[in-house]
């Protein structure tokens, strides 16, 4: 389920999707946006009591920061948790 990101997908597929992505793999930044845009703008919707222009920023910061310091991951709610690190720092 794409608005769900990446949650009950194998370490397996994570490990692969951000080894991609810290080569620099084009087809697997467009998955991890596919997967993780909306969810990723809900949290900050949340985290900014609503602010949507505030979330909408942080966003476009948080996924500057993912292209800059990604790294392989080998468990979806470690990656999760990194995400929402950069997220909440990028407000």
């Amino acid at each position: 389920m794409i608005e769900d990101g990446l949650r009950g997908r194998s370490s397996h597929q994570i490990q692969a999707l951000t080894r991609a992505m810290a080569r620099g793999d084009e087809a697997a930044y467009r998955e991890f946006y596919d997967a993780y845009f909306d969810r990723l703008l809900r949290y900050l919707l949340v985290v900014t009591s609503g602010h949507e222009e505030a979330a909408r920023e942080a966003l476009q910061l948080a996924l500057v920061r993912v292209v800059r310091h990604v790294k392989p991951f080998d468990a979806e709610d470690k990656f999760w948790s990194w995400l929402t690190v950069l997220a909440r720092s990028a407000l």
